[in-house]
C-alpha cells in the first residue's frame, strides 16, 4: 500500500519539509507556503401591425454596454471575402463614432449585392457589434440602390436577439411591411428564436399563432425553435407534447433535433416514463439515434437511479457505433456514488478505460469522493496519485473534493498541504475551497494556518462567509484563545458577515469548557 500523501507537522510559519517518496508528484516540497503577500397551454395577447406591438416584453437582460466605435485594429481575415466586401468591412470597422457611413457606401455604389452586405453583417453578428450593424441597416433603409432584403432583416434581428435586445428586434421586424419586405418563415423564425432564447417563450407560442394567421406555413425549424424555448422556459409536459402533436398534425415530421430537444427537458425533469416513450416513437419513425439521444437518456435515467436502464443504454450505444461519451460513464458513476456503491463504480470505472474512453477530473472527483466517504483514504491517496500521473489535470472541484474528505477523516495538516499544490499548480480557489479548508483548520485547532488562509482570502478580494469565519474562531477555541476568537466575532460583524447559530454555538462549546461559565452565560443571553 501507497505511503500517504504526506506526514508531516506545520511550524506556525508554514514551512513545510520535503514530502515522502512516494508523494513527490503530488506535492512540491517547498520551504515557505506560496502565498504572495502571506500572511498579509397558450395564453394569446392581441397583435397589431403597429411597430410597437411587442414593447410590452421589455428586455430580458440588461442592455450590453455600448461598443466603442472606431478601432483600427479590428481587420478581417485576409482572403475571408471578396476584395469589396473586405475593404468595407474595414471601413466601417475604422469608422470613428460620428463618421459618415454614407461616406463609406459611395464608393461601393452599384458594386456590391445584398448578398454581398449580407456578409459585412454577418461578419458584425460574429463579433457582437450590434451597434455598428445596425447603424448601417437603418442607413441602409433609406437607400434605393441597397435596400436590405428579408435575408439582411433575418440577420439583424437574430444578432439584436442574442444581445437581449427584444424591443429593436420587435422593431424592425414591425418595419418590414413598410418597406416592402414580406415576412416568411425565415423572419417570424428569426424573431421566435430570440424571445425564445430570453426566456419568453409564451411569445413565441404566439408568434407561432400569428405567423398561420398571417399564412406563414411554420417549418420543422420552426417548431423546433418554439419546442425548445418552451421547454427551456419552463412549459409543462402536456403543452410540449401538445406542440409535438400539433407539428405533426401539421405535416410535418419530427426530426432527431425535434426528439433530441423533448429528450433533454426529460432528462431536466427527471421524467424516465416519458423518455421511454419518446424513445419508442423515435425507432418507430425511423429516426436514427445519436450520441446525443443516448446521452440525454443515460443523464435521464441516472437521475432516477435506474442502473440497469443506464448499464443497458451504454452497451446499446456501443453495439450501434455510438461510442459513450466520457459523461455518459460519469452519470453512471454519479447513481452509483449516491448510493455508496464502491465495487459496480470500480467497474464502471475499469469498463470506461477499457473501451478507451479517457477519465476526467470530473470522473476522478466522484471517486475520490466515494472512496473518502467510506474512510479509504489510502484508495484516495493512490487514485490522486494515478490522477496525476496519468496528465489528468485537477480542477477546483476535485481539490475541494479532497479538502472535504481529509478534513472529514481528521487529516487537517494533510489539508493544507493540498492547498499547497493546489497554488503551486495554478488552480484558482474559490468560496468552497476556502470553507473546507478553514473548517479542517478549525476541528484541527491550527488557528495561525486559519488566520492566514482568511487573510489570503482578503487579498484576493474575497469576502470570508460566515462559515469561514466560524472555522477560524473555532480554531481559536481549539487553543484556548478566548479573546482572540471574541476579536474575531466582532471582526465577524464589521465585515458583515453575520453570526450564525453554528457560529454562537462553537463559542459557548469553547467557554464552558475552559470554565468560562459567565461568558457562556453572557453570550447565551446575548443571543437567547
Amino acid at each position: 500500500m501507497l505511503s500517504r500523501i504526506t506526514k508531516m507537522t506545520l511550524s506556525p510559519s508554514l514551512s513545510i519539509p520535503s514530502p515522502s517518496p512516494i508523494s513527490t508528484k503530488i506535492i512540491k516540497s517547498k520551504n515557505t507556503f506560496p502565498f504572495p503577500n502571506f500572511p498579509s397551454h397558450r395564453r394569446l395577447i392581441s397583435f397589431s401591425s403597429d411597430r410597437k406591438a411587442y414593447s410590452f416584453a421589455g428586455k430580458a437582460r440588461a442592455k450590453p454596454k455600448e461598443l466603442v466605435l472606431g478601432n483600427p485594429s479590428v481587420v478581417v481575415e485576409k482572403g475571408k471575402y471578396s476584395y469589396d466586401v473586405e475593404t468595407l468591412i474595414n471601413k466601417l470597422s475604422s469608422l470613428p463614432p460620428r463618421g459618415s457611413i454614407a461616406r463609406c457606401l459611395d464608393v461601393f455604389k452599384n458594386k456590391l449585392s445584398l448578398n454581398d452586405f449580407a456578409l459585412v453583417f454577418k461578419e458584425f453578428a460574429q463579433r457582437g457589434d450590434w451597434q455598428r450593424s445596425l447603424r448601417l441597416f437603418k442607413h441602409m433603409q433609406r437607400q434605393i440602390w441597397c435596400k436590405p432584403n428579408e435575408h439582411i432583416y433575418t440577420i439583424m434581428i437574430s444578432l439584436l436577439g442574442r444581445e437581449g435586445l427584444l424591443e429593436k428586434c420587435s422593431d424592425i421586424f414591425e418595419e418590414m411591411g413598410a418597406h416592402g419586405v414580406s415576412r416568411s418563415v425565415f423572419s417570424y423564425t428569426a424573431l421566435i428564436n430570440s424571445y425564445g432564447r430570453n426566456g419568453k417563450y409564451e411569445i413565441s407560442l404566439e408568434l407561432l399563432e400569428r405567423m398561420k394567421k398571417e399564412r406563414v406555413s411554420p417549418s420543422i425549424l420552426t417548431y423546433n425553435t418554439v419546442i425548445n424555448s418552451c421547454a427551456r422556459g419552463g412549459l409543462d409536459w402536456e403543452g410540449l407534447l401538445g406542440l409535438f402533436a400539433e407539428m405533426r398534425h401539421e405535416g410535418i415530421q419530427p426530426d432527431i433535433v425535434t426528439y433530441n430537444t423533448l429528450l433533454c427537458a426529460c432528462s431536466n425533469r427527471r421524467l424516465g416514463d416519458e423518455a421511454e416513450m419518446l424513445f419508442r416513437k423515435m425507432n418507430e419513425g425511423g429516426v436514427v439515434p445519436d450520441i446525443t439521444t443516448y446521452t440525454y437518456l443515460v443523464d435521464t435515467f441516472g437521475k432516477l437511479n435506474r442502473l440497469d436502464k443506464v448499464s443497458e443504454l451504454l452497451k446499446e450505444m456501443a453495439s450501434t457505433g455510438n461510442v459513450p461519451e466520457i459523461s455518459s460513464y460519469n452519470v453512471l458513476l454519479e447513481a452509483y456514488a449516491r448510493i455508496g456503491n464502491i465495487k459496480d463504480a470500480a467497474g464502471v470505472f475499469r469498463l470506461m478505460q477499457e473501451a478507451g474512453c479517457v477519465p476526467n477530473a470530473e470522473t476522478y472527483s466522484i471517486l475520490l469522493g466515494l472512496y473518502g466517504k467510506h474512510g479509504r483514504y489510502d484508495e484516495v491517496r493512490e487514485l490522486f496519485l494515478e490522477m496525476k500521473v496519468s496528465n489528468t489535470e485537477p480542477d477546483a472541484a476535485t481539490y475541494n473534493t479532497l479538502i472535504d474528505v481529509f478534513g472529514e477523516g481528521g487529516y487537517y495538516k494533510e489539508v493544507v498541504t493540498l492547498f499547497h499544490d493546489m497554488v503551486e499548480e495554478n488552480v484558482e480557489p474559490n468560496m468552497e475551497t476556502y470553507e473546507g479548508l478553514i473548517f479542517a483548520c478549525g476541528k484541527g485547532g491550527l488557528h495561525d494556518d486559519a488566520k492566514k488562509i482568511l487573510l489570503h482570502m482578503s487579498e484576493k478580494g474575497m469576502i470570508p462567509s460566515s462559515k469561514a469565519y466560524t472555522g477560524v474562531i473555532e480554531a481559536y477555541g481549539q487553543a484556548a484563545m478566548y479573546e482572540e476568537a471574541l476579536v474575531m466575532l466582532n471582526t465577524m460583524n464589521e465585515m458583515g458577515s453575520k453570526p450564525t447559530i453554528e457560529t454562537y454555538n462553537k463559542l459557548i462549546y469553547m467557554f464552558a469548557r475552559g470554565g468560562l461559565y459567565k461568558e457562556t452565560e453572557a453570550i447565551l443571553l446575548k443571543n437567547g
